[in-house]
């Protein structure tokens, strides 16, 4: 089987499965573990797919850049922000992680409410 058919088997039971193993791949296509981890060591060079251990995910469709998640589904991240609101009350203490979904909720804190807010995240501050 020529490296580029084993290429287009590889993307297609990616597609079908969300998933693919080195030892299944390996099996069903007759060739050594080896071949088939330098093969998905390539896709995953091209951008076609996420070498992971034991095999190949699918890229996430979410964006992973910080930058590119703040406008990445704005409306939910607003819903979300303006129900929690409801949870805040003065002298607590809260934790806000990173994500762009607490930074929506700190932007919209009153600013007459006392809270201890910890952080990891300098736009959270």
């Amino acid at each position: 089987m020529l490296k580029e058919e084993r290429f287009q088997y590889i993307l297609d039971e990616l597609s079908k499965n969300n998933k693919v193993l080195l030892d299944k791949l390996s099996d069903e296509l007759n060739v050594s573990i080896d071949t088939i981890r330098r093969d998905i060591k390539e896709l995953d060079t091209q951008g076609l797919l996420k070498a992971v251990r034991g095999g190949a995910v699918p890229h996430s469709p979410n964006p992973l850049n910080f930058m590119d998640r703040l406008d990445y589904d704005s409306e939910a991240k607003q819903i979300i922000a303006n129900k929690a609101l409801s949870l805040f009350h003065d002298g607590q203490t809260v934790i806000f992680d990173g994500g762009t979904s607490t930074l929506a909720i700190a932007n919209l804190l009153p600013k007459e409410l006392k809270l201890t807010v910890v952080t990891n995240s300098f736009p959270n501050c």
